[in-house]
């Protein structure tokens, strides 16, 4: 009865609903929200206060961004606000100032109830762990983030990319886990977000935040794998360059599944 009446229980249900993710964190500014998301995502999240107080008596709204700011280099994090603000689609003063950085995103914004929701990202500007080349445009993967691999479990796995440009084709992305002799194991192929974000209709210099479940089969043997990544449409597989000059058709990472 407590979370059906409270002003927030739509984002508490889309955060229960979101638990299994990479995003671990749920933090607000605010002390009585905090006290009321607490006993509903204690289990699943680190529910974070960012407040303003300080020994030293600094700006309440300096110290709030320095602590965001804290906060995004150790991961994506959920953000959450509440009140006449938050319900007109209006982030505070101090969350504002933060989110107009160059290199903060937000993904999945919205508003719920009361309550305005968003998941905030640090995107490095200089970090790229591929680029692939269009002809109109350049895709940039600008980060790979992976959970914990193990035998039959789901692997998260979240892809953020960016164009510089408008990307005229529709490609498809593949995820591909490989066994020592190169047989896939594990795949899944979409377009991107699910369906929902193809890439001809991406914005130039939007963060695009693209998350998988990939199975992991559960009678597979310990030990290392390939994660392979990339685009491909019709014509085939997109070239990539990487980050040491090298190129290939996809990008390659190394997992432990355990």
């Amino acid at each position: 009865r407590r979370l059906a009446e409270h002003p927030c229980s739509e984002a508490v249900t889309l955060l229960q609903a979101e638990a299994d993710g990479l995003t671990r964190t749920v933090a607000t500014p605010q002390n009585e929200l905090w006290q009321a998301l607490y006993p509903w995502l204690r289990a699943s999240y680190q529910v974070a206060i960012i407040e303003g107080y300080n020994a030293d008596d600094r700006p309440a709204a300096a110290v709030i961004e320095e602590k965001l700011a804290q906060a995004a280099t150790r991961g994506e994090f959920w953000w959450i606000e509440e009140g006449e603000e938050a319900a007109q689609g209006t982030w505070s003063q101090a969350a504002a100032s933060f989110f107009a950085r160059p290199n903060v995103y937000l993904a999945d914004e919205q508003t719920l109830g009361d309550c305005l929701l968003a998941r905030v990202i640090l995107s490095p500007a200089d970090e790229t762990a591929a680029t692939f080349a269009t002809g109109d445009a350049t895709i940039g993967l600008r980060q790979v983030k992976l959970g914990t691999a193990r035998r039959g479990a789901p692997l998260p796995v979240v892809l953020y990319w960016l164009a510089d440009a408008p990307v005229a084709g529709s490609y498809t992305v593949f995820v591909q886990l490989l066994d020592q002799s190169s047989s896939i194991i594990s795949q899944q192929d979409n377009l991107p977000v699910h369906g929902l974000a193809p890439t001809d209709t991406w914005h130039p210099g939007a963060l695009i935040r693209d998350p998988y479940q990939l199975a992991v089969p559960p009678d597979i043997a310990p030990g290392l794998y390939q994660l392979h990544i990339g685009l491909y449409d019709a014509d085939g597989r997109l070239p990539a360059s990487l980050p040491d000059g090298g190129s290939a058709d996809r990008l390659t990472l190394s997992v432990e599944v355990k």
